[in-house]
């Protein structure tokens, strides 16, 4: 994925030089598909809304859709996406950034 010409990763660091996270956005024609992770150091912070939010400010002009696709069970990254500027679209937690 790093290397390929439809992905954009960005990685947010610490003002030590520790990797906080990255967040990587797929594409696909005129839509991009949000991937992002948070180091275990970090969980519980406000990390992940905060590079969720950098990382969509930062996309938002390039794009006309961006989706996350939140595994159901996956309560924190839910949590996350209901807090920010989402549409839910309930088949598989797909959340449409507006």
């Amino acid at each position: 994925k790093i290397k390929s010409k439809y992905s954009k990763i960005f990685i947010l660091w610490a003002n030590n030089n520790m990797r906080i996270g990255q967040i990587r956005f797929d594409w696909k024609k005129n839509d991009a598909y949000i991937d992002y992770s948070i180091d275990e150091f970090f969980y519980n912070q406000g990390f992940g809304k905060k590079l969720i939010e950098i990382g969509i400010n930062k996309m938002r002009k390039k794009y006309k859709n961006i989706y996350a696709k939140v595994l159901k069970n996956n309560k924190p990254s839910n949590k996350i996406f209901k807090n920010c500027e989402v549409n839910i679209l309930k088949k598989y937690n797909l959340y449409k950034i507006v």
